[in-house]
């Protein structure tokens, strides 16, 4: 580094060394300059000698230089944010049209240059056609990307933190939780098992709903935790049923075997008389693993199973969800009186309110209940 940054040019005035310091980059790059005349010095070496004074006095101005502070776009943090999170592909799906509609309007603008006031204008329109779930969500793309911000090193505050609350305005038409019968129930499912399909593949899948149902109904599991049973779930020595497992996607695949994200989820179902000899006629009817499994030997899309549930509804004017297997044995077991504790347990919810959300009373129990009530008030004045 003896001469680096020096430079010497020869013109009709002699000799002149130039000193070029590089500072900053990109846009920002600039150089600091010096000229230094051999023949104002006793000797060429000299004026090399005081040519590497300044150089070494610039290049120490440029390392003590205050740097420009990091920053960069919403669209840009929201892109290196998926990027380092571990978000599975369906989940980055879902947050792309809370994204688009939150956050379209500040995608190129820098992240120093967000105010409180715009986030909550994004919110507070949003808010106008979403439920306060999803109020809720926007939130938290937003919080997303000034945490990446800050990750990154750039000197922002998260502006979240300063918002005033959102309230939705938006109603959402909840849809009426259809009630049926055990007999409408067994009727539904007795309806892929009588279609007459030529095609083997499709007949194989209307007999895999059918049993995929019945695990439902017998244990009140989700439609992709009874896709991701296998034989090694099934423990016939000691009656249980490990449910373990879900089908979802990774960060780079769909249709894949998944462990539960939440422990409430993992549990050890007990196994009943009738839940055995469907697990057996299972296991004696499937060779593969999962048990139920699309042809291609992977697991079944939940899409895939609702379009054929959405036929056979048409077809049999049954009203009936993949959900309502979970809302019947939630039923259940309320009807006998078990522990709100137990059904929480039994249904992998996180609290017994979830429980108690998925549970309907028929018309006969409310009759019943208030004419109980009255006749223990009969003896008051």
């Amino acid at each position: 580094m003896r001469n680096e940054y020096i430079y010497e040019r020869k013109g009709k005035k002699g000799i002149t060394l130039q000193v070029k310091v590089p500072c900053g980059s990109g846009k920002d790059r600039f150089f600091q300059t010096a000229s230094f005349k051999v023949s104002d010095y006793p000797s060429k070496t000299a004026a090399y000698q005081a040519a590497r004074m300044q150089r070494d006095i610039y290049i120490v101005n440029s390392r003590n230089m205050p740097k420009k502070p990091q920053s960069a776009s919403v669209g840009a943090l929201y892109s290196h944010y998926l990027e380092m999170s571990a978000l599975s592909l369906n989940t980055m799906k879902y947050y792309k049209p809370i994204y688009r509609d939150v956050c379209s309007k500040y995608v190129d603008i820098d992240i120093q240059k967000i105010t409180a006031f715009d986030i909550q204008s994004s919110l507070t329109e949003y808010a106008q056609g979403h439920s306060q779930k999803m109020v809720s969500r926007a939130v938290t793309v937003w919080h997303n990307i000034f945490r990446t911000a800050q990750m990154k090193g750039i000197d922002v505050s998260d502006k979240t933190q300063m918002l005033m609350p959102v309230c939705s305005r938006y109603t959402s038409k909840r849809r009426k939780k259809d009630v049926i019968s055990f007999e409408q129930f067994k009727s539904f499912t007795q309806f892929f098992l009588s279609r007459d399909e030529k095609k083997k593949q499709t007949k194989k899948k209307d007999q895999d709903i059918w049993y995929m149902l019945w695990l439902m109904y017998y244990t009140g599991c989700r439609p992709a935790e009874a896709l991701a049973i296998n034989s090694e779930d099934i423990d016939f020595e000691n009656n249980l049923l490990h449910i373990v497992k879900s089908v979802g996607s990774s960060r780079t695949e769909l249709r894949q075997i998944l462990t539960t994200k939440r422990p409430a989820s993992y549990r050890h179902f007990p196994i009943t008389e009738e839940l055995e000899t469907l697990l057996h006629s299972l296991v004696d009817y499937s060779n593969s693993s999962p048990l139920l499994c699309d042809s291609d030997g992977l697991p079944y899309n939940i899409a895939t199973i609702d379009d054929r549930i959405t036929q056979a509804k048409i077809k049999t004017g049954i009203q009936f969800n993949l959900y309502q297997c979970r809302h019947m044995f939630s039923d259940a077991m309320f009807d006998i009186g078990t522990s709100p504790v137990v059904v929480r347990d039994l249904m992998g919810h996180e609290s017994s309110t979830m429980s108690l959300d998925y549970a309907k009373a028929s018309r006969d129990q409310m009759t019943a209940a208030v004419k109980k009530r009255s006749g223990n008030n009969s003896g008051t004045n």
